[in-house]
């Protein structure tokens, strides 16, 4: 067997066909080129991902130290903590107030943050205008009251 000649015998190429052999040599050595590097990053980044999960050079990790606990029994009794800082205290509930009537507040029946009960007076609204008004409302209904009295005595007639 002659290793200097080729197992294969390819036909001549002419010089349009020359062209074309190159072309396609260059493409399919530019193809490897790439897939080369392709390969070279895969593997790079694997090693580095590896490399990452090994963590502290092959160190187990630190495990933070333990807290010293003590035991007491148990008694009833008040704790003479206190504290004395800036803060922000966050209600249990939060109540929207609407009121039935309008009017100016002459009073307030209770201190904020005070507990209060269903039906309790929350506030003494001024009651002149409503006085006022109620005046003007009975002159009306006696002034109705007269007409309709005037009113079956014309029918009567």
């Amino acid at each position: 067997m002659d290793f200097d000649k080729p197992a294969i015998e390819t036909p001549s190429l002419t010089p349009l066909g020359q062209a074309s052999a190159t072309r396609d040599r260059v493409i399919h050595q530019a193809g490897t080129r790439w897939r080369t590097y392709l390969a070279a990053i895969f593997l790079v980044g694997c090693g580095l991902f590896l490399w990452s999960r090994r963590g502290n050079s092959g160190k187990p990790a630190q495990v933070a130290p333990s807290v010293p606990v003590s035991v007491s029994t148990a008694k009833r009794g008040d704790l003479a903590i206190y504290l004395s800082q800036i803060g922000t205290v966050t209600p249990f509930a939060t109540v929207t107030v609407k009121s039935r009537v309008a009017g100016q507040i002459l009073n307030i029946n209770f201190k904020e943050g005070e507990m209060v009960e269903t039906g309790q007076p929350l506030f003494t609204i001024d009651p002149r205008p409503y006085e006022a008004q109620l005046v003007q409302y009975e002159g009306q209904m006696a002034r109705d009251q007269a007409t309709l009295a005037n009113a079956k005595i014309t029918l009567e007639r």
